[in-house]
């Protein structure tokens, strides 16, 4: 197969195995190495090293390094302060406990050299961003747990670039190869260079923003040309510094202050071409005996290293004030990632000058060890959080943007249901009324970064945008949908539809509400301050035509709850209520139903 169609089939591969993986709702890194194993060793469809040739190592590098300085951009300091102390022990005591207990097992399991082993413990101690991240945003935990997730899978990975770095040294020095004072001058330049080039690359590009040097269009390729820059600058004083420059000065940019929303969102896509095509070729790279030649020894390995996890957590949080809860499930989620796969493969190259049979063994013990890591979590991560109670196992909360009347009837409604609200408001006026009726409330603005770090959003399902401003709308839906999906944000035009579709209202933002007539100007006319919601439970004698048959426009069908899940009635979607849903409408106050509806 010629060159292009080799490139082709990665693109196309990766891309599959991440759908696959949405639909299967598996971890997509099981799909892309077990595609990457089909593809290479085993039909010969894709050859990484006759594709890439010598670019081979250096491509995977650099994308390695736009992966983590993504990653970087997801990371507020704000964060730290709810975690006491917590993240600085995983990483230092922790990483302690990780590395000597892998390199104890390798030893113990594989019959490595300690100098083989003390790296592949090394490399080993890194988590994978590239699952973590996916985990996490489907998982949405509560409390401090997810933020030490993200915080250890970025910060870590560097970090154990740099001790692998040191291993190696170690391991030549094994070999009779460099004195040890050349580990300790390796991992000090390392550091010293990685964390300066990360400021530097802070500053420069703090300065062109704030000081308009570069234009909106080029912000992002600019930051990608300056990310690959200061990798390739830093890369030069060690293999460790470049990852952690680019780390460093992704975590800058996110606390600098400077918007770095668009950088995020092209980074966050170009992140998951990059891990598609990373894992497709790594995977495709293994030698067909290596993957055959699985056995007890590589299976002892992944179980001793599943049980160090947890032993490196507890050590490292004793006296902490992370809940039991949290603890189990910290030891129990520390999947592998690409990060480890692009390290280890740098240095089994290396190491076939002098220790071949390290070389041979390291790349299949460390794609061993992601395979089940990442299988374990992937499995485990839901259930165990759920049966931890860090999740809601059925999450259907409602967020209300706008305080208005008719907002806060239906938020109250749905929290006598037993189900989570929250109304978010900048008007004093509207959050001290949502107050007074008991009504969670949050006071500051939809449309701001700020809202969405600091939201928890564990329990909540859905967004309704209820102002009488149509662009506020839109942009609160556009906000929230990176969190919850664009399925999930509804907006209320100030007109009726086909107005608010001729006006120019953005429908990707969010989906409308009701119906073609329904609006803000139209709720208020109809209904004004003396709105309310009524709750109304169908039977097989008053089915939902009867319901609206006794009715008419004097209500209006909003929410529809079936089997505990709530569903919005919306403008391009048609609801059928059975016998048994539950109906909230709108209704003037002081409108009576029947007992025949059941009315509560």
């Amino acid at each position: 197969m010629d060159n292009l169609a080799q490139l082709v089939m990665v693109l196309s591969l990766g891309i599959a195995a991440q759908w696959a993986a949405w639909r299967l709702h598996v971890p997509a890194i099981i799909l892309l190495l077990s595609a990457g194993i089909l593809a290479g060793p085993f039909t010969g469809v894709i050859e990484p090293d006759l594709l890439l040739g010598d670019l081979l190592m250096p491509t995977v590098s650099l994308a390695v390094a736009v992966i983590l300085f993504e990653g970087g951009l997801n990371l507020k300091f704000r964060e730290l302060r709810q975690l006491h102390g917590v993240f600085l022990r995983l990483m230092t005591l922790g990483v302690a406990v990780t590395w000597a207990g892998v390199a104890a097992a390798a030893r113990l399991t594989l019959g490595l050299s300690w100098p083989a082993a003390i790296l592949i413990g090394a490399v080993l101690t890194v988590t994978g961003p590239t699952v973590i991240g996916p985990l996490l945003r489907s998982l949405r935990l509560r409390g401090r747990t997810a933020a030490i997730l993200k915080w250890e899978g970025i910060v870590v990975d560097p970090l154990g670039s740099v001790l692998a770095v040191a291993a190696f040294q170690f391991v030549q020095l094994g070999e009779g190869h460099g004195p040890w004072q050349e580990a300790l001058r390796q991992v000090a330049v390392s550091g010293g260079v990685g964390l300066i080039g990360g400021a530097a690359m802070t500053l420069a590009w703090t300065q062109c923003i704030r000081r308009h040097w570069i234009p909106d269009f080029l912000q992002s390729p600019a930051a990608l040309g300056l990310v690959a820059l200061l990798f390739a600058i830093a890369a030069r004083f060690g293999e460790g510094a470049g990852l952690l420059a680019v780390t460093a000065a992704g975590i800058g940019l996110a606390n600098s202050g400077v918007p770095v929303r668009g950088i995020l969102e092209f980074k966050e896509n170009l992140a998951v071409v990059l891990v598609s095509s990373l894992f497709i070729i790594l995977g495709a790279r293994l030698p067909r005996d290596t993957v055959l030649s699985f056995g007890l020894p590589e299976l002892l390995f992944v179980l001793l290293l599943l049980c160090i996890r947890p032993a490196a957590v507890m050590i490292s949080t004793l006296g902490s004030s992370l809940t039991w809860r949290e603890r189990v499930f910290l030891g129990a989620v520390a999947p592998r990632g690409i990060v480890a796969a692009a390290v280890i493969s740098v240095f089994a190259l290396q190491l076939e000058r002098f220790d071949s049979r390290a070389a041979a063994i390291l790349p299949s013990a460390a794609f061993t060890a992601i395979l089940g890591t990442v299988t374990f979590s992937g499995l485990i991560a839901g259930p165990l959080a759920r049966r931890l109670r860090l999740v809601d196992p059925n999450p259907q909360g409602t967020i209300f943007v706008g305080g208005y009347a008719f907002a806060r009837a239906l938020a109250k409604v749905l929290r006598s249901e037993g189900f989570a609200v929250l109304i978010v408001d900048t008007d004093r006026i509207k959050v001290a009324a949502a107050r007074m009726e008991g009504l969670p409330v949050y006071h500051g603005s939809a449309i701001a970064d700020r809202t969405i770090e600091e939201l928890d959003f564990s329990a909540m399902r859905r967004v309704l945008a209820l102002t009488p401003n149509d662009e506020l709308n839109s942009l609160a839906c556009l906000q929230f949908s990176h969190v919850l999906g664009r399925r999930e944000v509804y907006q209320l035009p100030y007109t009726d539809l086909r107005q608010a579709k001729e006006g120019g209202v953005p429908q990707a933002c969010g989906r409308f509400l009701f119906d073609d007539r329904t609006s803000f100007t139209y709720l208020a006319e109809k209904f004004g301050r003396n709105v309310t919601a009524k709750v109304t439970r169908l039977s097989a004698e008053f089915d939902f035509q009867a319901y609206l048959k006794q009715h008419g426009d004097s209500v209006l069908p909003v929410l529809l709850i079936r089997n505990k899940e709530v569903t919005v009635f919306a403008a391009d979607e048609r609801i059928s209520p059975h016998p048994g849903d539950t109906i909230v409408a709108l209704c003037q106050e002081g409108k009576t139903f029947t007992s025949q509806d059941g009315h509560k």
